[in-house]
């Protein structure tokens, strides 16, 4: 099913249309060349030459992006892509395009917040309209069967090496899970039902599940308050530190010892 998703998206990308942008006649000319060297070094121009207003620039960065996509250099043209949204929030095919990256990167969960705000902004007369609804659809199946063959992994690994920490979620009620991007993740547990022992089981068992390929790297917060739960990847502040029950980052466990008294020492947040 990923090589599905992959696909789809790549059938899409290889039709899509890039509109024309107006500026200096010469280097966007070759902005918007079909030959990609000449596409990149003509919106590369305009993006150093900085003396263009916020929608050329927009729409530079937009078509470098899609140049650098086409070549399979997908994280320069993320790059690029966030830069064309920075200046233009609603631009639907920006959206559209780095969540074909993201597909091809493997990063399902952000290609399909992408495609959702492609649907958001784009315009129900846009001939690639019908092809967002049918890339978030590949990407939503996509990401279950993954997830569902992951969890059969682990629920056999478990059966065999530790039959309580398949419990791990009994013992802790999971109310709500926000991937803030591939590896990292705010949990929202309901406090009445929490065991703080399960916890460091508890972050493997959501790494394990939901991170497709190294979940080493995953990075995951624990909370019971929903008004202060991360909801995008920002330096948390002062308030969801302070409420932040447990910390998983990189195999290594850090307490809230406001609310654990019992853990102690090394095993608490730094204030």
């Amino acid at each position: 099913m990923g090589n599905c998703a992959c696909a789809k998206a790549a059938l899409i990308f290889s039709a899509l249309y890039m509109p024309a942008i107006s500026a200096y006649p010469n280097d966007l000319e070759d902005c918007d060349s079909a030959v990609l060297e000449t596409r990149i070094k003509g919106c590369t121009r305009i993006i150093n030459s900085k003396q263009d207003d916020d929608f050329t620039l927009s729409k530079a960065y937009l078509n470098r992006g899609f140049g650098y996509l086409k070549k399979d250099r997908y994280s320069l043209a993320v790059n690029d892509l966030d830069r064309s949204l920075e200046l233009n929030r609603k631009d639907a095919r920006a959206y559209l395009f780095r969540g074909i990256a993201h597909v091809l990167m493997d990063n399902f969960g952000m290609a399909l917040s992408d495609y959702n705000l492609a649907k958001t902004y784009m315009r129900s007369d846009d001939p690639l309209a019908d092809d967002v609804n049918a890339l978030i659809k590949t990407v939503e199946e996509t990401k279950s069967v993954l997830r569902a063959n992951r969890q059969k992994v682990y629920d056999k690994h478990f059966s065999k090496s530790d039959p309580q920490a398949a419990q791990t979620n009994q013992n802790n009620k999971i109310i709500k899970i926000v991937e803030l991007n591939k590896y990292s993740f705010s949990v929202l547990i309901d406090l009445d039902s929490a065991d703080e022992t399960k916890f460091p089981e508890l972050a493997k068992n959501i790494c394990v599940e939901r991170i497709i390929t190294y979940p080493n790297l995953c990075v995951l917060g624990v909370w019971d308050d929903e008004d202060v739960l991360p909801v995008q990847l920002v330096p948390l502040s002062s308030k969801q530190k302070d409420a932040q029950l447990f910390s998983y980052e990189l195999g290594g466990s850090l307490w809230n010892c406001n609310k654990f008294p019992n853990h102690s020492g090394n095993e608490c947040f730094q204030r």
